[in-house]
């Protein structure tokens, strides 16, 4: 009878133990093994991000040196050929009653939604423009 008793002390403890190794492969495997997978997952995301941040860094670094470059090699633009709303030298420069040149394609374009003009933010029609290129030569000669 005393070793039934021990034998089925055995048997309990076995038991036992099987139910904490399996709590603990539970716990283990499937609660922490993600969280520090997840850990883990974010720590290569955050290198990513910041290899990625690095490379881009360098990449508008060696933008702004070849920029820099273009417009040293570049010969000196007076601001005047200058268009102020597409800031790029003007083609077909016109003139508008309020004494401001543009650009004609420029000027036009901005005209067909706001209907006004960009500088002074008064009212400016497509008749309203008058061709400037032989002022704007000889102005600028």
């Amino acid at each position: 009878m005393l070793f039934c008793i021990f034998a089925f002390g055995i048997i309990c403890s076995i038991f036992l133990w099987i139910q904490h190794f399996i709590v603990f492969f539970i716990v283990c495997f499937i609660i922490l093994i993600p969280i520090i997978g997840c850990l883990a997952c974010g720590a290569a995301l955050g290198f990513v991000y910041w290899i990625g941040k690095q490379m881009s860094q360098e990449a508008l670094n060696e933008r702004e040196k070849q920029l820099r470059a273009v417009q040293e090699a570049q010969p000196f633009i007076h601001e005047e050929f200058i268009c102020p709303i597409s800031k790029e030298v003007m083609r077909d420069p016109v003139i508008t009653p309020y004494g401001h040149v543009f650009d004609r394609e420029s000027i036009e374009n901005w005209l067909l939604t706001k209907h006004q003009c960009p500088l002074t933010r008064k009212p400016l029609r497509k008749r309203d423009l008058k061709p400037y290129r032989q002022q704007f030569c000889n102005q600028n000669h």
